[in-house]
């Protein structure tokens, strides 16, 4: 046999004929030849990713990527397209997964190792490799929940990757890492640092959609946001208005009238108060209810709950909603 193929220096292994034929040939042949089917063999040991022989043994040695240049200069001999193609096959006495720990942070019970029945894939094994420099092969047994979790990593670094190609075009710095806490628990320094690189962010992509106006489209940005929750505001205080209104107009009881025009006096001025209680005077019912509406804020709330039975309406409904007026919550 003359000469190595390109896989054993790769591998660590001698040159030599498939065990698996009868014929004992050795003959080399360009890797670009090598596409037998591996539909069945991905199914079979559940990876993903690989859609040809080819690919599959590139992977299986941690090349994850060739351009077709580069692919013309490989080539292989029968041992090595076996047993790294569709030749290969999981150890079968061996169940326990092989992500690192690093990455798969293992719970090991009684010094057991954890049982695993998936195919690390193509990109999950890149990712890995990238991330710890040790190869594990396209095929490795990983659990399941390991893999999904890895789905997401890898999912969440690649967006990243994304925005930072795109800041890198803008000469800004990139996202190094992320918030992986509540904002407001995270302290000054943290907030400041994320505030200055979303700043940086922010005017990239402001840049890029308004090169000669960034600044107006900020100020519109923001304008319009304000007036997006002002909108929300005002839909929410005109529902409570209208419920305090409906039930001040059907309380039995002035007593029970007057608690709730005391909280509607505090949180709107006469000429608003008039659109929603017609006939209401200035001097007997607003100034003096508006004086009277922080007196005593838990008897207000006993009066309203007992208005509420006296009409045989349902307490809950208006709780929310006396809570949130009168300052009780």
């Amino acid at each position: 046999m003359e000469g190595s193929c390109s896989f054993q220096s790769l591998v660590g292994t001698p040159c030599s004929f498939d065990r698996r034929v009868r014929h004992r040939s050795t003959e080399i042949v360009p890797l670009s030849l090598c596409n037998k089917d591996v539909t069945g063999h991905r199914s079979t040991w559940s990876f993903s990713c690989i859609e040809s022989e080819t690919d599959f043994i590139l992977a299986r040695v941690g090349i994850f990527s060739v351009t077709s240049r580069d692919l013309s200069s490989f080539n292989i001999r029968p041992f090595h397209r076996s047993e790294l193609g569709i030749g290969w096959r999981r150890n079968s006495y061996s169940n326990s997964c092989q992500v690192p720990k690093e990455i798969a942070n293992h719970i090991e019970r009684r010094g057991k190792p954890v049982k695993a029945d998936r195919g690390v894939g193509k990109n999950i094994s890149a990712y890995i490799h990238q991330q710890t420099g040790t190869l594990t092969p396209v095929g490795s047994v990983v659990m399941a929940s390991i893999l999904v979790l890895l789905f997401y990593i890898q999912g969440t670094r690649s967006s990243r990757d994304k925005l930072n190609k795109f800041l890198a075009s803008r000469d800004t710095s990139p996202v190094r890492s992320q918030l992986k806490m509540p904002w407001d628990m995270a302290s000054d320094r943290t907030q400041r640092f994320h505030i200055r690189k979303a700043k940086q962010v922010v005017d990239a992509a402001l840049g890029e959609i308004a090169p000669q106006d960034t600044e107006k489209l900020w100020i519109s940005l923001v304008q319009s946001k304000v007036a997006a929750q002002q909108t929300s505001d005002e839909a929410i205080d005109f529902k409570l208005a209208d419920a305090l209104a409906e039930c001040y107009k059907n309380a039995g009881h002035w007593g029970s009238r007057r608690q709730i025009l005391s909280i509607m006096a505090d949180k709107m001025d006469f000429e608003t108060l008039q659109n929603w209680l017609p006939g209401l005077t200035r001097y007997s019912r607003f100034y003096h209810e508006k004086i009277l509406c922080n007196a005593n804020d838990r008897l207000i709330y006993i009066k309203f709950i007992q208005m509420c039975a006296d009409k045989g309406t349902k307490c809950q409904t208006f709780r929310g909603c006396f809570l949130f007026c009168s300052g009780l919550k």
